[in-house]
């Protein structure tokens, strides 16, 4: 990397991206306002969808979700969001094909914003691999 101040951000921002996609680490951001879920092509991969540009609604997800687990992970995701907590949970995706992948999603208030939440997410695999968000912070 270069010295200079400057250009310092936009380095890092490059090599955050390609850790990221080398790892396999989805990202997003849920504004629990309108419940929206803003997702990168990894992440919506996950869900077997396509990337899109924008927010998208959360339920567009849920949907692919053990619905058991939604009350569950909405219930955690806005405690976290009250207390400044972290949010964790494994999820279970329901596949196309009718297999279900299991994921570890971490996430945290984005700034001061109680409302809204950034994330990763992991597939088991790797999450088993890597062991517990908290233990990662």
């Amino acid at each position: 990397m270069p010295n200079d101040p400057q250009s310092l951000p936009g380095e890092v921002e490059l090599l955050l991206q390609h850790a990221l996609r080398a790892g396999g680490i989805a990202t997003w951001e849920w504004d629990s306002t309108d419940d929206t879920l803003s997702a990168d092509a990894t992440y919506r991969s996950l869900f077997g969808l396509a990337p899109a540009d924008g927010p998208q609604p959360a339920q567009v997800y849920r949907a692919q979700m053990i619905q058991e687990e939604v009350g569950i992970s909405l219930e955690r995701a806005r405690t976290a969001l009250a207390t400044g907590g972290l949010f964790e949970m494994d999820q279970r995706v329901v596949q196309r094909g009718g297999g279900v992948l299991w994921m570890l999603s971490c996430g945290r208030a984005k700034g001061d914003d109680p409302r809204r939440m950034i994330g990763i997410s992991l597939d088991n695999h790797r999450a088993q691999t890597n062991g517990s968000c908290a233990a990662r912070k």
